[in-house]
């Protein structure tokens, strides 16, 4: 530091330029700081692992009758039983009833909350309108995608541990690396299936200004859905939301293309509505 007129002078973070004028950070570095930043409290904290947990509890829990079954059994002829133990969980009717509720813990609120709090104002005007809106966006995106694919893993390892050893009856069953891309592209449907879900927990509370409905709203869409389809409507399966995760009826791109169009029509609605309520602050 330098003494400037009776005065310390304080070190300026920006950087000085070859013609003496001085320059920001690049844009591209402060929208990573925002994301980094977003990622770090959406990932990191108690709620996050608290709906890993109970997606996988959920799954082991709603699934029990069909694992004893295959325990009992000793084998199956659909093929090995950690594969079938992992379809099972991860496709389960329960199980995928309480994806909509778990994955909106971590951030489905939050954007709500810092509304309320007039937090969100400063946030603003701290890294800019248009990083603060992608990053709350990024922020459910990752949130929600990344605590069913953690759950899917533990499901995956549990039924390698426990269900490897159990064998295909009746001669060759499927081929390994069949099984093995089966369970790759289930990780993709996972992916977009929770920030889907996440996306309209956090659009249902800044909509409604309650962050509780974050957690409510999406699991009365998903039982409404499925209702609607299974009472009315049972040649449209796609109207079903039980069936863009589990890939029974459709295969596994048209799954991935569903809830990839979905995942976009949710994410715009979700920073329009959050950029009208920002305009209204």
């Amino acid at each position: 530091m330098e003494l400037m007129n009776g005065r310390m002078k304080q070190p300026d973070s920006r950087m000085e330029r070859s013609d003496g004028r001085m320059k920001r950070p690049g844009r591209k570095n402060e929208m990573g700081n925002v994301l980094r930043a977003e990622l770090r409290n959406n990932l990191c904290n108690v709620y996050f692992f608290a709906g890993v947990l109970l997606i996988l509890a959920a799954a082991l829990v709603s699934e029990q009758t069909h694992l004893q079954f295959l325990l009992d059994s000793g084998g199956s002829t659909e093929g090995p039983g950690w594969f079938l133990a992992y379809s099972f969980c991860s496709n389960g009717e329960h199980t995928l009833l309480f994806v909509p509720i778990a994955v909106s813990l971590a951030a489905g609120g939050e954007a709500e909350e810092e509304l309320h709090s007039r937090f969100a104002l400063f946030g603003c005007v701290r890294t800019g309108k248009r990083r603060y809106l992608a990053g709350k966006a990024a922020g459910l995106i990752f949130s929600g995608g990344l605590m069913l694919c953690t759950a899917m893993l533990l499901m995956l390892g549990i039924s390698v541990l426990v269900f490897g050893d159990i064998p295909v009856l009746g001669g060759t069953g499927p081929a390994f690396s069949g099984l093995v891309g089966q369970v790759l592209a289930s990780l993709p449907r996972g992916f977009l299936n929770g920030a889907l879900w996440a996306m309209a927990g956090g659009f249902a509370a800044v909509v409604t200004r309650n962050r509780y409905l974050a957690y409510a709203a999406p699991f009365v869409l998903y039982y409404v859905l499925s209702v609607f389809q299974e009472r009315y409507y049972r040649r449209f399966l796609f109207l079903n939301p039980r069936y863009w995760m589990a890939p029974v009826y459709l295969n596994d791109l048209a799954c991935i293309l569903v809830l990839l169009a979905l995942c976009v029509l949710t994410g715009i609605l979700f920073i329009r509505a959050l950029k009208r309520r920002l305009d209204d602050a």
